[in-house]
This record gives C-alpha cells, sequence and structure tokens, in this order.
C-alpha cells in the first residue's frame, strides 16, 4: 500500500497537476465568462465520465 500510494502521490504531484495547469491556464488567469463556462463544462464532463465508468466496471468501486 506504501508503494502504491507513493507512485499515486508522484504521478500526480509531477505530471497530472503540472499538465493539468497547463491546459487549464487560460481559465485559472481570467475573469472570461466564456472560459469558466468552458472550464466548468470539461470538469463536469470528466465527472460524468469517471461516474459512468466507475458504475460500469466491476471491482473499481471500493
Amino acid at each position: 500500500m506504501l508503494i502504491s500510494n507513493l507512485i499515486t502521490v508522484l504521478l500526480t504531484g509531477y505530471l497530472l497537476v503540472p499538465w493539468l495547469s497547463r491546459l487549464y491556464s487560460k481559465w485559472l488567469a481570467t475573469t472570461s465568462r466564456r472560459w469558466t463556462l468552458a472550464g466548468c463544462s470539461t470538469i463536469f464532463v470528466a465527472q460524468g465520465l469517471l461516474l459512468i465508468l466507475f458504475s460500469i466496471v466491476p471491482g473499481i468501486e471500493g
């Protein structure tokens, strides 16, 4: 469990978060309603896709 936790933290901290920060940089640095709507929409779509994934694939839920 310690090794999997270490791998997850390293992947998230050094790969995923910097990549998402660059991807969402315009949304994070502006007050534009268009970027706010686009950023929020992608977050909600991603959450919906993960919800579907976790409800379909057996054994993923805790």
